[in-house]
């Protein structure tokens, strides 16, 4: 006879894991490509390229 287990998990939305995946992988992309990181002290600054800026800027806030 199968024992039951004590605790049940949560279910596991896979769409939204795969959009988080696609989303970090996105981000990642651009900044590879349109931005550059200037790290001095103890700010770093994320300097876009202006063409990326409109894109940066309305997607930003919902981050």
């Amino acid at each position: 006879m199968a024992k039951k287990t004590k605790t049940e998990t949560s279910a596991v939305d896979s769409f939204a894991c795969n959009e988080a995946r696609l989303l970090t992988a996105m981000l990642a992309y651009q900044v590879m490509h349109v931005a550059r990181l200037v790290i001095s002290a103890r700010r770093m600054t994320l300097i876009l390229a202006e063409a990326s800026a409109p894109f940066w800027a309305a997607i930003w806030p919902q981050i």
